[in-house]
């Protein structure tokens, strides 16, 4: 057998070209939060869309999160170096469930597929725990490792019911602090 590396197809920016495409007061909030550790940003539909899905159902639900990753250096794969963006999430709409456990169905990776780009990519996923509290099962980090193991993807798990949240990175799961921001006409401070 004979092993060929192959470039990925997987368009990753710098952090020079994000901030290139922010206002003046954007980019600047930016950087004073990544200088606080703020990394992971989603828009306002994106947040809507996830808190909407998992407050729609007593059981687990999920789905897919797409957006844009910068990096500080194209060769440095690490989350603490990298700044995401998450644009859209795609409910999955084929699943089965029950209170603690969820298998979602290909339809979802059929729907992100469509919205895909060169700028846009599958960054994560989401799911819930109702009245289970947020944290990552050894099945949530199975799943991370097989399917979301880049070191930018993220897994988002909410409880609704208790209002918690967390999100863990990359093929080990490891817990991301602090939390999302959300996006409000530029770059908020943290």
């Amino acid at each position: 057998m004979h092993w060929k590396d192959l470039e990925s197809d997987i368009k990753l920016g710098t952090l020079s070209d994000a901030l290139r495409q922010l206002d003046c007061l954007s980019a600047v909030r930016a950087i004073a939060n990544l200088m606080l550790g703020v990394r992971i940003y989603a828009s306002p539909s994106c947040v809507e869309t996830v808190t909407s899905h998992v407050k729609s159902d007593k059981h687990e639900v999920g789905g897919l999160l797409i957006g844009q990753v910068w990096q500080q250096d194209v060769k440095a794969r690490s989350p603490a170096e990298a700044l995401i963006i998450l644009d859209e999430a795609v409910p999955s709409a084929d699943y089965r469930n029950s209170s603690v456990s969820l298998e979602m169905g290909t339809d979802v990776w059929n729907r992100v597929n469509q919205r895909l780009s060169a700028e846009k990519i599958v960054v994560g996923w989401y799911h819930s725990h109702p009245n289970l509290g947020a944290f990552f099962s050894g099945t949530d980090r199975r799943t991370q490792a097989a399917f979301f193991n880049n070191d930018y993807s993220l897994g988002w798990v909410i409880d609704p019911v208790r209002h918690e949240q967390r999100v863990f990175v990359g093929r080990d799961s490891e817990e991301y602090q602090p939390l999302i921001l959300e996006l409000n006409h530029g770059l908020e401070m943290a």
